[in-house]
């Protein structure tokens, strides 16, 4: 999405913010958000992989941010890149809701000095501003001043060709270091992330939605562990709709659905049925709709992936797990 001369990527709406800060950026347009259960209401209000993109040579900025809270939390945490370089030392850290935030940048002093073309090496170009907004609220722009210096949006030569598109559960929704970032930047690809934290539940409106995007390359679909409660023949109807729809409108896309990742409910005691048969009916639909089986379990290939409540992977776990899938990816396309 382009508005005032900015690129907002994986923003499907900007709406006006509560207090009129500015506009509050979501990666789910109204239609689906209100659509879909109690939970993903004000889940997927979260900016979360959300960016702010532009290129500029004004020696001086000021970006002015806010945030609304979507859930009990603190201020929203974001990193600031050009091109795929972070950039540290940023005199804000964070972004404290219902306030502006005014967020300081000077180009980096060092990528003057190095020789010319050396720095394109990464996914986007080096001129490019990114603004990276984490997980725990819905992120608000509220203005840019460049002190006159004119902004534009990136060129498409200046970003990655190929286009990523991945829906689950929390474990897709992650923060910063999540495994689809992680397999994105290794497979050199630009993600949009649509994971719901404990929401992921595949409804026939997400299912005609996801069908309905054009924006994506290559898609993955992460669904299950968020609704092992669910009665198994509703789950197997679910997830055939929501695969008829995406293949019937992408015939030919490469599409991979990703089994339940091993967690507290494949190896406790007592097993869960729904666990080994939800993840039977995923290696029966995906063989139906000619899309790419991945086991959870060839992504998370070590159980100290995960943290203590073993169901989320840690840091090292979404490292782990991002490089593996990068490389199942790359088989694919």
């Amino acid at each position: 999405m382009i508005w005032e001369n900015l690129e907002f990527h994986n923003v499907a709406e900007l709406a006006d913010a509560p207090g009129g800060l500015g506009k509050q950026l979501f990666r789910y347009p109204v239609s689906v958000r209100y659509a879909i259960n109690p939970r993903g209401k004000f889940v997927s209000g979260e900016s979360t992989g959300c960016e702010i993109r532009f290129v500029t040579d004004a020696p001086n900025l000021r970006v002015y941010l806010s945030a609304v809270k979507t859930e009990a939390g603190g201020d929203l945490a974001f990193r600031v890149f050009r091109g795929d370089f972070e950039v540290n030392g940023l005199n804000l850290a964070a972004i404290a809701p219902g306030v502006v935030n005014t967020l300081c940048l000077t180009p980096p002093e060092r990528f003057a000095d190095v020789t010319p073309g050396t720095l394109r090496c990464g996914r986007f170009a080096p001129e490019v501003w990114r603004i990276v907004f984490a997980r725990g609220a819905s992120a608000v722009f509220c203005g840019l001043e460049s002190f006159g210096a004119p902004v534009r949006p990136p060129l498409p030569e200046e970003k990655p060709n190929l286009r990523y598109l991945a829906y689950g559960s929390s474990i897709t929704h992650s923060n910063l270091d999540g495994y689809p970032l992680v397999a994105a930047r290794r497979l050199g690809a630009d993600v949009c992330n649509l994971g719901l934290s404990g929401a992921c539940h595949a409804e026939p409106e997400m299912a005609d939605y996801l069908a309905g995007r054009d924006d994506w390359d290559i898609l993955t679909l992460e669904i299950g562990i968020n609704i092992l409660g669910m009665n198994s023949a509703e789950y197997e109807k679910r997830v055939d709709y929501l695969l008829s729809a995406i293949r019937g409108r992408h015939t030919s896309k490469p599409i991979a659905v990703i089994t339940v990742f091993p967690c507290h409910a494949s190896f406790q005691a007592t097993p869960s049925e729904n666990f080994h048969a939800f993840n039977a009916i995923l290696r029966r639909l995906a063989e139906k709709y000619n899309t790419t089986l991945i086991e959870g379990a060839e992504l998370l290939d070590d159980l100290t992936c995960l943290s203590a409540d073993l169901v989320h992977p840690g840091v090292f776990g979404h490292a782990v797990m991002g490089l593996n899938l990068a490389e199942k990816l790359r088989a694919m396309i």
